[in-house]
């Protein structure tokens, strides 16, 4: 065991004398060690300080960290120490602990000459404990207790016991504090990343909405066709981030839903260019990062839209199937197929002549994966990456 003199040396105690108290001080400071919150530990703490001093009242004063003052806590214990121990008081004692950084006690406060000017008791109180909760030199708080003169004297035994709880229980405050702090801080985090996305999703919403009011206007064929494309690969990026709004800013987003809800918003844009096309989307429960799956929904974006733009001439409607998988090795495979008339046999992705097709390879060169097509009874899209 060990305590701080006045010098701030740090000095050796004798054994403790009961073992009874040594238990109960290790069965407490466990305690505060799996407190869940910085109520819980204070409240431990000061039960337990009272049974090892067998103190008639007890309080806790806390530093402010921003402003190195003290401030009251609150302790669930049915008596207001304050009623006999004004809190004018209490501060002054703290106050002189903090400033000499070391344990006070008296049996005889009245008597007392240190705290001179601060003695304004009542007849209820005659013996004065009052401990600093130091991490090396740092104080973090003043552990106070009380007696009155019935109750007998403070031993030295057991403020020798206290202070090694003292000295426990002022690294739980400061660990739960700073676990606190930073729950705290992560929190607003989350919501201010959950507002940009908010934002974000509005703003590209605007963006598509400007657009499509201007198509109206439009004669070419091929402007409103390349306005149309723009609108649908904004609106592939909004549904990130209204996804991302709607789960609080995770960071991941699940593909099935994701392309669930993209293929149903393409299919409504597109409603009249064909009758009858349908989207399947059959997804394993896969969660990949945002931008990985941004990427993934762009490419999902250009593949149908060139379904619907090639697949199906001189047809009254057809089918597109979107199928997710993951095998074992982190390797996600995303295959889109249609039953349409099928690509070309000299088709080839990053050939100039198809802007889609070299969109498509542009982002699955992001995605560090690989995509082929295939004819076979129509389209079939098979790209690959790990996750």
């Amino acid at each position: 065991m060990f305590k701080l003199d006045e010098q701030g040396e740090i000095v050796t105690l004798p054994d403790l004398k009961s073992a009874d108290r040594m238990q109960f001080l290790q069965k407490s400071m466990d305690k505060i060690g799996r407190s869940e919150s910085l109520s819980a530990i204070i409240n431990e703490g000061i039960r337990a300080s009272k049974l090892i001093l067998d103190a008639d009242v007890g309080n806790l004063l806390l530093i402010n960290p921003q402003t190195g003052e003290l401030i009251e806590t609150t302790y669930t214990d049915g008596y207001s120490i304050n009623e006999g121990w004004p809190y004018p008081t209490q501060r002054a004692i703290a106050e002189w602990v903090l400033e000499n950084k070391r344990t006070y006690y008296t049996n005889n406060l009245y008597g007392s000459l240190e705290l001179n000017g601060s003695n304004n008791v009542s007849d209820s109180f005659h013996n004065i404990a009052a401990l600093p909760l130091l991490i090396g030199d740092r104080s973090v708080g003043v552990l106070l207790l009380a007696n009155n003169r019935e109750s007998g004297p403070f031993i030295d035994e057991a403020i020798n016991s206290l202070e090694i709880l003292a000295r426990f229980l002022a690294q739980g405050i400061d660990s739960k504090r700073e676990y606190e702090n930073l729950y705290n801080r992560l929190k607003e985090q989350k919501v201010l990343m959950t507002e940009i996305h908010h934002r974000l999703k509005n703003n590209l919403s605007t963006i598509t909405s400007l657009i499509e009011m201007d198509l109206p206007k439009i004669e070419d064929e091929l402007a409103i066709e390349a306005l149309q494309n723009t609108c649908s690969r904004i609106k592939s990026i909004t549904q990130v981030h209204s996804l991302l709004y709607q789960i609080g800013a995770t960071g991941k987003i699940e593909l099935g839903t994701y392309f669930k809800k993209l293929s149903q918003q393409i299919n409504n844009t597109l409603a009249g260019k064909k009758e009858e096309i349908f989207i399947n989307v059959d997804a394993d429960p896969i969660v990949i990062g945002s931008e990985r799956a941004m990427n993934c929904g762009l490419i999902l974006n250009e593949l149908i839209l060139n379904a619907y733009k090639h697949a199906f001439t001189s047809m009254e409607g057809g089918r597109i199937n979107v199928r997710v998988r993951e095998n074992g090795e982190g390797i996600i495979k995303i295959v889109v197929s249609d039953n349409g008339k099928g690509i070309g046999d000299n088709f080839k992705v990053n050939r100039g002549e198809s802007m889609g097709g070299w969109v498509v390879k542009a982002l699955a060169d992001r995605l560090d994966g690989t995509i082929e097509f295939e004819n076979n009874g129509g389209t079939r899209c098979v790209l690959k990456f790990a996750r």
